[in-house]
């Protein structure tokens, strides 16, 4: 899971109200569905695919109360000297995320000026945990940019770049049982070859079966080949780092398999005419236009296909904001959010709402939930709760919806801003949710 939209420390939010208009129904009920073909899509066999497709319109808005009770927010850092920035749940509903002093950067240098601490928000106080264990002592100031949880067990990576592209990172793991954190990896590391150069793109690391899983690029040298891969480690720290699969991108965490993203070609394998345009030493980073389809990187070890790019899908088709549980798979393609069963291959299919785009997808158990922004980066004031086992579709009515959500059992997240005060930075709201 990301810390919302952009940088956290750049995001200008406070408290607002949970405002709901309208009528709702106190027991929602299914939704209805249109059944239709898909072309830009189709399963890895070549089967067609279909999907069922739920209008936004028919919501039914969720009242709080009623469907679900606010039970804390970090408010109390909207304004002041601290910023929080959240990317997890334990399954008490209570936060986890980072800490920084004065936003953490100076903008005229656009470096950092204090480090982030981590742990949990409890009864509305900061508890840092102390520093990794195995880590060497540094003095290095790095901030969280993203981060997972199981509920019980935490990871998280952090970096001193505030480029939009971390080639500098290392990897940490805060397991229930233990004390402090650990040091699982950090970007000199390589599976693969000691040789090769360091790993570089969006780390995004995930929580699977007691191991850590992330996507790296490397590469020999400079304006050498780049070869993307999903690698893992053990949980605990104890464990080597391994790859489990090159060519692909982008690992969530489902119950018997992670998905990955599979990429058409590995990075720097351009076309010739492509290449020719390259300026010597210029490195092809990892982009969404290089997938081709989505992978499952099973627990007995197998793998198998999933769906792919159709050959006739529009130019310019690619997958984006991608999050699971269970069996279930949920992304963005071509202007509707879809929720995939991998193992009964049922897809749902929300048309998003016009020039918007899809914002914290985030998934636990038969929830999920998501919202959307314009291209302005306004959000489109609509909080969407699915329970895909209920087949029901909840919005939570919130004018200043900022973009970042979470999900843990029962407990949900979302981030809002104060619209009246450019200053604040962003507050996250917990609810408990109802059946």
């Amino acid at each position: 899971m990301g810390l919302g939209r952009g940088s956290w420390f750049a995001a200008v939010a406070g408290v607002a109200a949970l405002a709901v208009a309208g009528c709702a129904s106190q027991n929602p009920q299914p939704v209805a569905h249109e059944s239709a073909g898909y072309s830009a899509l189709e399963w890895a066999d070549g089967s067609e695919f279909r999907i069922s497709r739920i209008d936004l319109e028919t919501a039914t808005e969720a009242v709080p109360g009623r469907d679900f009770k606010q039970v804390s927010t970090t408010e109390r850092w909207a304004l002041g000297s601290e910023s929080f920035a959240s990317f997890g749940l334990d399954r008490e509903g209570r936060l986890v995320g980072s800490m920084m002093e004065n936003q953490g950067i100076d903008a005229s240098t656009n470096r950092l000026t204090s480090g982030s601490r981590v742990g949990l928000v409890v009864d509305e106080e900061f508890q840092p945990w102390p520093e990794a264990a195995g880590a060497e002592p540094s003095n290095e100031l790095r901030q969280v940019e993203s981060g997972d949880s199981d509920g019980d067990n935490f990871v998280w990576f952090e970096t001193p770049d505030t480029a939009l592209v971390a080639t500098t990172w290392k990897i940490f793991a805060k397991r229930a049982a233990a004390s402090e954190p650990v040091l699982l990896a950090k970007s000199g590391d390589n599976a693969d070859d000691p040789s090769l150069g360091a790993g570089m793109g969006g780390i995004d690391p995930v929580i699977h079966s007691n191991r850590v899983y992330w996507h790296t690029t490397v590469g020999p040298e400079i304006g050498g080949m780049l070869n993307t891969q999903v690698v893992s480690t053990d949980l605990s720290g104890q464990g080597k780092m391994r790859i489990e699969e090159s060519g692909a991108a982008y690992p969530v965490s489902l119950d018997d398999a992670v998905a990955a993203v599979r990429l058409e070609k590995l990075d720097g394998e351009a076309e010739e005419e492509e290449e020719e345009e390259e300026e010597e030493g210029e490195l092809n980073f990892l982009t969404m236009d290089d997938a081709r389809g989505i992978v499952l990187l099973n627990n007995d070890g197998t793998r198998t296909d999933l769906l792919k790019i159709a050959e006739n899908a529009p130019e310019g088709s690619f997958f984006k904001t991608l999050n699971g549980s269970g069996s279930a798979l949920s992304f963005s393609f071509n202007g509707e959010t879809f929720v995939v069963d991998t193992k009964s291959k049922k897809v749902i299919a929300f048309t998003e709402p016009q020039d918007s785009y899809l914002e914290g997808l985030a998934h636990c158990g038969d929830l999920v939930t998501w919202t959307y922004s314009d291209a302005s980066g306004e959000g489109v004031a609509s909080q969407y709760v699915y329970n895909s086992d209920k087949q029901t579709l909840r919005a939570v009515k919130e004018p200043d919806l900022f973009g970042n959500s979470l999900c843990q059992g029962e407990y949900l997240a979302w981030s809002v801003r104060d619209s009246s005060n450019d200053s604040a930075l962003a507050t996250d709201v917990v609810t408990k949710w109802k059946d």
